[in-house]
Parts: structure tokens; C-alpha cells; sequence
């Protein structure tokens, strides 16, 4: 199985990995250069600080693509459901969700 690596940007990396792990059903790895690693399966997410500069407040949308989508909609409607932008069933095979810190990520079937 091909596994798919992502990297987000976040403002506050610890309370960033407090979320990720709720999502993710599993705690980051701490890495050098104040990083986060969260391994599962199919999916390898790397959270690292966000370095304000020329870009400024501009948060780009990240794809990511995992086998079992519901599992990963269900969790955020646990966790808050007004991070939900797009339901899972507004547009079939994805859902589309905010992270507290201004990330948006387009979750798709893979």
C-alpha cells in the first residue's frame, strides 16, 4: 500500500499535535527542527511551525487522501462540528474541515 505524506503549517505546535491526535487515534512523534510526525498506515502527516513572512496569513488547502473517510468525518463532528465546512455528503467521496489553526484540509477517498 502507497503511503502519502503531507506536511501542515501551524502557529502553535503543541496544542496543533493535541488536536492532529484526536483526529488521528494516535500520538506525534516528536522530531528535530520542532516537528511532529503522526505515521499511521496509509498516511504520514508532519506538522512543523508555521514561520510568518512573505505569505503572511495565506493558508493553502491541503489534500489529503485516506481509504477510510468516515472514520476521519466522524472525528471531527465529535470534536467540533463548526470546523466542518462541506459535509462528506455535499460532495461524495470528500469533506472539506478547518483545523483551529487556519489550515483548511480537503479530506478524499482514496
Amino acid at each position: 500500500m502507497h503511503t502519502s505524506s503531507y506536511e501542515i503549517r501551524v502557529n502553535h505546535l503543541e496544542e496543533a499535535e493535541k488536536f492532529y491526535r484526536f483526529i488521528l487515534q494516535i500520538k506525534g512523534k516528536r522530531q528535530k527542527g520542532k516537528r511532529y510526525l503522526f505515521k499511521l498506515s496509509e498516511l504520514e502527516i508532519y506538522l512543523s511551525e508555521r514561520k510568518e513572512g512573505i505569505i503572511g496569513n495565506i493558508f493553502p488547502e491541503i489534500i489529503i487522501a485516506v481509504s477510510h473517510l468516515e472514520y476521519y468525518y466522524a472525528r471531527y463532528r465529535a470534536l467540533d462540528p463548526r470546523l466542518v465546512i462541506r459535509g462528506m455528503y455535499e460532495i461524495p467521496g470528500q469533506f472539506t474541515t478547518l483545523d483551529p489553526f487556519g489550515n483548511r484540509l480537503v479530506w478524499v477517498q482514496k
